[in-house]
């Protein structure tokens, strides 16, 4: 092809741009073989189109990923340039490469400000940059908070210390996102830790309302209420939590039975 004339070149690339367009819907580990092999041919401006749902394809997977993503990064004013920074942030993100990821993200934030996909980014970074704080403000910020958003809520919220903060954190993400059972139970735990007992059992009934049958809230309302009822809905195989209700109930029994004597 490098040697070839100009004219056979051309229709030698759109040949292979065809045949990997038709591999690219039918067969997307054999498209990926291929273009490992010729795809360093096909980076021109006049396949934009065509490489940036390349990139997609090609997401993360290695050396190839990286050529085109960079390449796309110079040479595209748009819709690629916009993608691949995306991309590059997100790889070198999962890779635990997060200060290569850094200009990434400062760029996209540059670009298209707060966008969600960018607070997702950032939050990511700053939590491994120890700055928790920061980042569940970037969390709070987002328009809508995925499940994974969740759990990265909850593993940050875990290294902050001020309880009347993090209560705080916590019940603007439930106003503004809703609540669930982890975020419901998570909030009464810092709740009961605090000795705020009436205020915990109203989340730990929050997660019953999700999850009827979620073994920590009723163990929890059992141990602050003193009532039974609830720990006698535990069905549960963790060892952890197997000789519990039993115990609990053992305990209710004698206390009601030392109450009697007293009495």
């Amino acid at each position: 092809l490098i040697t070839s004339s100009s004219n056979f070149r051309n229709e030698a690339l759109e040949d292979i741009t065809s045949i990997l367009s038709e591999l690219m819907n039918r067969d997307r580990k054999e498209f990926i073989a291929f273009w490992n092999s010729v795809g360093t041919w096909l980076l021109d401006k006049k396949r934009e189109e065509f490489l940036i749902k390349t990139l997609d394809i090609l997401d993360g997977k290695g050396i190839k990923f990286l050529e085109l993503a960079n390449w796309l990064l110079e040479h595209s004013s748009g819709i690629g340039r916009l993608k691949s920074l995306k991309k590059l942030a997100n790889f070198y993100m999962r890779i635990g490469a997060t200060e290569s990821a850094a200009p990434y993200i400062k760029e996209l934030k540059h670009i298209n400000g707060y966008t969600d996909d960018t607070l997702r980014l950032e939050a990511q970074l700053l939590y491994t940059r120890g700055d928790n704080r920061a980042a569940v403000l970037r969390l709070l910020l987002l328009k809508q908070m995925l499940p994974e958003d969740r759990r990265l809520f909850s593993i940050v919220t875990a290294s902050i210390e001020d309880k009347e903060e993090l209560i705080n954190f916590y019940k603007r993400a439930i106003d503004k996102y809703g609540g669930n059972t982890d975020f419901y139970n998570e909030l009464a735990n810092i709740l009961y830790q605090i000795g705020r007992l009436d205020e915990a059992i109203q989340y730990y009934n929050l997660a019953l309302r999700d999850d009827p049958n979620n073994e920590w809230a009723l163990l929890r309302i059992s141990m602050i209420s003193g009532k039974v009822d609830y720990v006698k809905r535990m069905k549960t195989k963790n060892p952890t939590f197997k000789k519990l209700p039993s115990l609990l109930i053992k305990e209710s029994e004698v206390r009601e039975d030392l109450t009697n004597l007293l009495n």
